[in-house]
């Protein structure tokens, strides 16, 4: 890559799944899987994106990023001289048609440079669709108390667990009472909620290794079918398959 170019990209497609080591870019980045599930992990919690989502993070932000099965990745890193990259907010953003579209095209054009005036006017239209974009409350927040991170870590080994909040505080020693206001001051969140999402997060990653959709709900926790998919339309507006078809 020669050294003036101001945006680069970064391209991977596995069929397996594979975990990139923790690190912290020099250059800001738009995180997008054209196909397949990614999950984004830093200090605050985990994103799983899913190709309807991009994460943005700025540059300094040390993070890990874990591919699930089936992968194609595609990462556009923009220098800091780009200043209306530097004022966007770090978080997950919804990829519209017209986004992916410019995402895919910056992929396929990089290096980017200034002096190429075609260049500047890609990357302004990049930056101002990602500007706009809504963001899509995708996360998983993490928890500095030991006893409600341990109540997290067990659903997060295991999303199916149905036991109430009662029976897994006990299993750490600790009162529902005193768990459910660590998950509130800390998550942000009720203790259902963070539940809630830990499970739909996980579905999102057997649903795009192409598992069928009643044993995705028997995986994460929920009875029955019916159920999981009135849990997921909830979050996102439309079923599961709908969701993981590719874009036109």
């Amino acid at each position: 890559m020669t050294d003036n170019a101001f945006v680069r990209s970064f391209v991977i497609d596995m069929s397996d799944s594979y975990a990139m080591p923790e690190k912290a870019d020099s250059w800001n980045q738009l995180i997008y899987s054209s196909h397949g599930v990614v999950s984004v992990h830093r200090a605050a919690g985990t994103w799983v994106v899913p190709p309807q989502r991009a994460v943005w993070l700025p540059a300094g932000m040390r993070h890990r990023v874990e591919l699930h099965q089936g992968v194609s990745l595609r990462t556009l890193h923009l220098h800091s001289s780009i200043t209306a990259a530097d004022s966007l907010k770090c978080g997950v953003v919804t990829v519209t048609p017209l986004l992916r579209e410019l995402i895919l095209h910056g992929v396929s054009r990089c290096p980017l440079f200034p002096d190429k005036p075609e260049d500047v006017r890609l990357v302004g239209v990049l930056v101002d669709q990602i500007e706009v974009a809504a963001t899509a409350a995708l996360e998983l927040p993490s928890l500095s108390d030991e006893r409600a991170a341990r109540v997290a870590e067990i659903l997060r080994r295991n999303p199916g667990d149905r036991r109430s909040l009662r029976e897994l505080s006990a299993e750490i020693g600790a009162s529902s009472r005193t768990i459910e206001r660590v998950f509130q001051s800390q998550a942000r969140m009720p203790f259902a909620q963070w539940r809630r999402q830990c499970r739909l997060l996980h579905a999102m990653q057997y649903l795009a290794a192409g598992e069928p959709v009643a044993n995705v709900a028997i995986r994460v926790g929920y009875e029955n079918t019916s159920s999981f998919i009135t849990m997921f339309r909830a979050a996102f507006g439309t079923t599961p398959g709908a969701f993981f078809k590719d874009p036109a």
